[in-house]
């Protein structure tokens, strides 16, 4: 109902000013109004979904003139509203037809397994350097297996190491002047070392195991470094010439010392134990 007015006032109003603005032809018309009542436009909405209605058209015909000659106020702006816009377009993607691009990395693949030297068999790993001056550098026991060492005269120059993780450890100097550098033996399946040769384990043996570590120096002037021991039960024998002439000690639960060979130990053995046997001091 008020778009139906509206229209009326609109084609009145023009009707109107169509007949003032017609009787302004002639030359006596200069009085006529310049200013004339704003039409009001009525836009329509947009259709599509990407475009906006268009806007409705404002008419600015002349205005009548007033009686005194003097041109009419100006007519009030158009009041046209615009078209409302259509829908908005749809934000969704169409299905891509990318072609097959390049894959994503493989994953790396695991390592291989830990290669073993050649004198590793099953769970031991033997060492025979019984040959005269042989394996000059440090033998070092890999982790996990038993480590077995038997060094003849001046070999094994570079001394022996049974890690932590070492098993079982069995060091044999059975040559003169073997295994001149120190012996290190730790792990926790027990160490054995045997120093026969003369003047063998010159630098000493120290240890700390979790089994029990049995050390025997035969040999004169065996084991001149020294003897030091650290595990919950320990073995020294001292039995050559002049053996074990620099220092024993042994810090453990039980430690047991025999210093049976002439001038061995000389007189210098400390047992840090609860349990102390043989030449250990009361």
């Amino acid at each position: 109902m008020k778009l139906r007015s509206l229209s009326r006032s609109i084609i009145l109003s023009t009707l109107s000013t169509l007949l003032v603005v017609s009787g302004c032809g002639d030359d006596d018309s200069s009085n006529c109004a310049t200013a004339g009542a704003g039409g009001v436009g009525i836009g329509t909405g947009g259709s599509t979904a990407s475009m906006g209605g268009s806007g409705g058209s404002n008419t600015t015909t002349g205005g009548a003139p007033d009686q005194g000659g003097q041109p009419a106020e100006a007519g009030a702006p158009g009041g046209g509203l615009g078209g409302s816009g259509g829908a908005p377009p749809s934000t969704e993607a169409g299905a891509s037809n990318a072609g097959n691009g390049p894959g994503d990395p493989g994953a790396g693949g695991e390592g291989g397994a830990r290669a073993l030297p050649a004198n590793c068999s099953g769970k031991a790993c033997t060492y025979d350097c019984s040959a005269e001056g042989s394996c000059a550098e440090r033998i070092e026991c890999p982790p996990g297996f038993d480590c077995n060492v038997t060094c003849g005269k001046s070999s094994c120059a570079g001394g022996v190491t049974c890690g932590d993780k070492t098993n079982a450890c069995n060091v044999t100097c059975t040559g003169e002047a073997s295994c001149a550098g120190q012996i290190d033996c730790a792990g926790h399946d027990g160490c054995k070392v045997a120093c026969s040769g003369q003047a063998s384990c010159n630098t000493g043996v120290r240890g700390s195991n979790g089994g029990k570590i049995q050390v025997d120096c035969s040999g004169n002037n065996s084991c001149h470094g020294g003897v030091i021991e650290n595990g919950p039960d320990v073995l020294i024998n001292c039995s050559g010439q002049d053996s074990c002439d620099g220092f024993v000690q042994c810090n453990t639960n039980r430690c047991e010392v025999h210093c049976s060979g002439q001038s061995s130990c000389d007189g210098k053995v400390q047992c840090n134990a609860g349990q102390k046997v043989g030449s250990c001091p009361r």
